[in-house]
């Protein structure tokens, strides 16, 4: 009979290699397990984990369940002095999962104000690093909330506290992000240089750390993603385009994969390399239906839709059009997808920019009513 510390380890395994539904079973045995024993603290743990997983296949209703019977079953629990340090760090890891649900669903404000109670868990047990991958986090709400610039000033406060932390994966994380914010409010220079440190701390860690084998590989091909977006800010095409191709060769998880090979579509589009565009678009069409739904999903799916109007629009404005043709329907059916994602989501902002793309297709279509109707929809939202 496995135990259950076993079934903890064999579900973080599986995880690791991308297999979350073999994860999300493992773990629910663990917590069905923990929860015969009595042992509440580490059957809400283990529910985290089972959100978690839930997430990365777009289960949302499961993932929302999960992370809620967890804070749930904590809030019940009676803990001892002894005990009461380790409720709280599990309540800030709770939290954490949590504000990264909320995130992925379009809920912003939401999770910047769980990211803030994770890090008053963390700090009341004076836990350090906990401490600052919650500020990391709420950068991120921060930045898709539009507000780069407080976004930037946190990340600083972070970096110079992450150089005094020992090498690891919060570092290489934190220095991402903050190469994205500041990417974001046009420091190129200085997002080229905070991403570049990034990959090579995370390249240098998968050399010497093999307990992190499961983890660094995609924390490497993220990092690429980012500093092809870099190169593409610099006006750095070719650079971006091998970026974009390297990051979608390690990437782990599909949306990933699938986001760098959109991102490398739309440049390729706009140099008019049409042998490798008809490639590429076989291969990401015969994907799009691995990515599980979320918001990354939904702007991947409206990125790849931008792309292939811009081919229509070059084979009906010049006189040499593009050697491949997409029908209209398709990528009506692409934007439909995004559209009704982004309503399961709930995500707002998603929403109203795959209605203002479908009113675009259908105004280049010529189909003057759907296209005003559309596009008053995308401006109520």
């Amino acid at each position: 009979m496995t135990s259950n510390p076993n079934l903890v380890q064999r579900g973080q395994k599986l995880y690791q290699a991308g297999q979350f539904w073999q994860a999300a079973t493992v773990w629910q045995q663990a917590a069905t397990a923990f929860e015969a024993q009595g042992d509440i603290l580490k059957q809400v743990l283990v529910l985290s984990y089972i959100a978690s997983a839930w997430e990365q296949l777009g289960e949302w209703n499961r993932a929302n369940t999960a992370i809620n019977k967890s804070l749930k079953l904590l809030k019940q629990e009676q803990t001892s002095q002894e005990t009461e340090d380790s409720s709280t760090l599990i309540l800030a890891q709770i939290l954490n999962t949590q504000g990264h649900l909320q995130l992925a669903q379009g809920q912003d404000s939401e999770a910047l104000a769980t990211w803030q109670q994770a890090e008053t868990a963390y700090a009341g047990i004076g836990d350090q690093v906990g401490i600052l991958g919650s500020q990391i986090n709420q950068a991120r709400a921060l930045q898709t909330l539009g507000m780069y610039r407080r976004a930037r000033a946190n990340l600083e406060q972070v970096k110079q506290k992450l150089q005094l932390q020992p090498d690891s994966i919060l570092k290489v994380t934190g220095l991402r992000n903050l190469g994205d914010a500041l990417r974001r409010i046009g420091d190129l220079d200085a997002s080229w240089q905070t991403l570049q440190q990034s990959l090579t701390l995370a390249q240098s860690l998968a050399k010497i750390e093999r307990s992190l084998a499961g983890e660094l590989p995609s924390q490497i091909s993220v990092t690429l993603l980012s500093l092809g977006n870099t190169a593409r800010a610099q006006g750095e095409t070719e650079k971006a385009i091998t970026l974009y191709r390297q990051a979608a060769a390690t990437a782990v998880l599909s949306t990933f994969k699938i986001q760098a090979l959109v991102n490398q579509l739309s440049l390729l589009v706009e140099t008019k390399k049409w042998a490798v565009v008809q490639t590429l678009w076989l291969q990401i069409n015969s994907q799009l239906t691995k990515m599980p739904p979320s918001r990354m999903a939904v702007y991947a799916k409206i990125n790849l839709a931008q792309s292939l109007m811009k081919m229509g629009k070059r084979a009906d404005g010049q006189k040499k059009s593009p050697p491949i043709s997409i029908d209209n329907s398709t990528i009506a059916q692409i934007l439909a997808t995004a559209l009704q994602q982004a309503k399961d989501l709930g995500d707002q902002r998603a929403l109203s920019s795959a209605l203002g793309n479908l009113g675009g297709l259908y105004e280049q279509t010529q189909q003057w009513a759907n296209a005003q109707d559309l596009t008053e929809q995308a401006l109520m939202q």
